[in-house]
């Protein structure tokens, strides 16, 4: 609608003066009606007449077009400023070409009077020059409106308005002298007066003062206006920016950021009471800011076109979650279609902003259940472990008592069962004791004792446990390296993390050699746990580390185990501060590599 009214603008600038030229030079009989008629019957001249503003102002509208493509897709501000001024200057050369070729014309070839056709000329020139000036001026001032809209004249500085208004009036004064100097001289010629041109410059001169000074304050008054108007929607829109960025920055909408929030809403737009209404999600209440304003069963306008109150709804996955409502424009009837802009451009940040924090409340109500559910998990876990463990405890112990008192006395078929029986319990007693380690970790209630620790007692005391491991399967221990040294370090969760390595080894060997090696860097220490075993690929590296992952997790897998042992043992090493990872080949073994940093202790 608005490159509409431009273009209407645009056309009224190149044939309004024509037509006020014309009616000034018949009704100052300058030039006389009959031959203007004459004039037109020529068809060459009619055509050219007609069609020569018509051209140049098609050919203006053709680079007005392409400018605006050019700008709604530029970004930098100084090139549009650049760009704006060019525009200008390319109007008012089409729009002057026109008014020259037609005043010549039409003075050359439909003035009776051949003596005077350069001062008539001049006179045409410069009463479309007079009316073209405000036209000229009202441009400025669309295209500036224009331009605001796309984000950029707000950027420009106050020297296009000075150059804009200059020129207008420059070109109305130069008009008005040159008109009314000529068309005394012409006057006091026809009517035999003895005036000479000098006089007629001298009244002329005086009548474009009494005419310019009003026109000048005329301009400079409406330049003020929309500097004003330009600065204001500045402010506006950099107190909505502010507003923008420090609603983006709030997770909470707590009631004490709203009601400010509301107050910067009011100062922005200009209003005299703004109400933020927002519709409770589940306890069918609404949230009303601020408090005290808003009255029950008061009706309030839908936001159209203008109005005095205006309601801007505030949509959440395409249903009403509440409303701004503002009343009472300050200093004004009635609030402007920017104001409605600004506020559905506000009311959708502020939508995505509510519908994050809706987000937000769920996250915790969902956190204090988990909470609540580690809590009970806890529990059972401490029910458990008090529980399941005491009467295991008990089924092993007495299963050891069994073995030995009845070894010799009873068929062998009977004590190994009785040693299977002892077995599992072992095993359960040991997936048990794995799990309750786990929650303890994952609850953050682990901590490390540090305390001096010997190494090669420690591996001497883990290879030993791995020995009764591995049965009657050909599988070489030894532990390398220097093994005679002390760290620091927690000795039960170091030693927890080697046996599970090792175990680990043990189970994924059939045979050939498992081995312990420890190394010292300055004040690290490496220790490697190093088989011959089945290997892993490498897509499954990662993944063994995680809880109650294996590489086979068919229910008929070959190598048994509930897949906690590396789990635990790397969280250990976390706890310790160290690091472990793992290099393997498919069919090539496995090396399992722990990196405890500055442990090392001087005896």
């Amino acid at each position: 609608m608005r490159k509409k009214q431009m273009v209407l603008w645009i056309s009224a600038g190149f044939l309004v003066p024509i037509l006020l030229s014309a009616i000034f030079a018949l009704s100052a009989d300058l030039l006389h009606l009959y031959q203007l008629k004459n004039l037109l019957r020529k068809p060459s001249l009619e055509v050219f007449i007609i069609v020569s503003p018509a051209f140049f102002c098609s050919l203006f509208m053709l680079r007005y077009h392409k400018w605006l493509r050019v700008v709604e897709k530029q970004q930098e501000s100084g090139l549009i400023h650049v760009s704006f001024h060019r525009i200008l200057h390319e109007y008012m050369m089409h729009s002057m070409l026109s008014f020259f070729l037609l005043s010549f014309l039409v003075t050359y070839w439909g003035n009776g009077r051949q003596e005077d056709t350069v001062l008539i000329f001049l006179i045409c020139m410069g009463v479309m020059i007079t009316a073209y000036a405000p036209f000229y001026f009202g441009l400025l001032v669309r295209i500036y409106d224009y331009l605001y809209r796309l984000g950029f004249s707000v950027q420009f500085r106050n020297a296009g308005w000075n150059q804009g208004a200059i020129m207008a009036v420059g070109m109305a004064i130069i008009g008005i002298f040159v008109t009314t100097t000529l068309f005394v001289y012409i006057i006091s010629k026809t009517i035999g007066s003895a005036i000479t041109l000098y006089d007629a410059w001298e009244r002329a001169f005086i009548i474009s003062i009494v005419v310019g000074v009003p026109l000048i304050m005329l301009i400079l008054m409406i330049r003020q206006f929309y500097s004003h108007l330009l600065q204001h929607k500045h402010s506006q829109l950099l107190s909505l920016h502010l507003l923008l960025e420090k609603l983006y920055g709030n997770l909470e909408l707590t009631d004490m950021f709203l009601e400010d929030m509301v107050a910067t809403v009011k100062q922005v737009i200009g209003a005299e009471v703004v109400t933020l209404v927002i519709h409770a999600k589940r306890e069918g209440k609404e949230r009303i800011f601020p408090a005290g304003y808003y009255r029950e069963g008061e009706s309030v306008k839908e936001y159209t076109e203008e109005c005095s109150s205006m309601r801007v709804p505030i949509f959440i996955d395409g249903q009403t979650a509440g409303y701004f409502c503002l009343r009472d424009k300050v200093g004004a009837l009635r609030f402007t279609r920017e104001d409605g802009e600004i506020m559905r451009s506000f009311s959708r940040a502020f939508s995505m902003v509510l519908q994050n924090s809706h987000y937000i409340e769920e996250l915790k109500k969902e956190r204090q259940v988990a909470q609540e559910a580690a809590g009970l998990k806890s529990q059972i876990l401490s029910t458990m472990s008090h529980e399941l463990r005491t009467p295991l405890n008990a089924i092993i112990g007495y299963s050891d008592i069994v073995i030995d008192v009845l070894r010799g006395s009873v068929p062998d078929k009977q004590i190994t069962n009785v040693k299977r029986i002892n077995e599992s319990g072992r095993h359960l007693l040991g997936v048990i004791n794995d799990i309750l380690d786990l929650s303890k970790m994952e609850a953050g209630q682990m901590n490390a004792t540090i305390e001096p620790v010997h190494m090669r007692t420690l591996l001497q005391f883990c290879m030993h446990n791995a020995e009764t491991l591995c049965g009657e399967r050909p599988i070489v221990f030894s532990i390398e390296g220097e093994t005679d040294i002390w760290i620091r370090s927690d000795e039960q969760k170091l030693k927890q993390i080697i046996m599970n390595l090792v175990s680990n080894a043990v189970k994924f060997t059939e045979r050939g050699s498992i081995i312990v090696r420890l190394s010292r860097r300055a004040r690290d220490i490496i220790i490697e746990v190093e088989d011959t075993g089945v290997g892993i690929l490498q897509e499954h590296q990662t993944a063994i580390f995680e809880p109650f992952k294996q590489i086979d997790g068919s229910l008929a897998r070959k190598y048994k185990g509930t897949g906690l042992g590396l789990s635990i043992a790397a969280r250990l090493v976390s706890l310790l501060g160290g690091s472990i990872c793992v290099e393997s080949e498919k069919g090539q073994g496995s090396r399992f590599s722990i990196h405890l940093s500055d442990v090392f202790h001087e005896q």
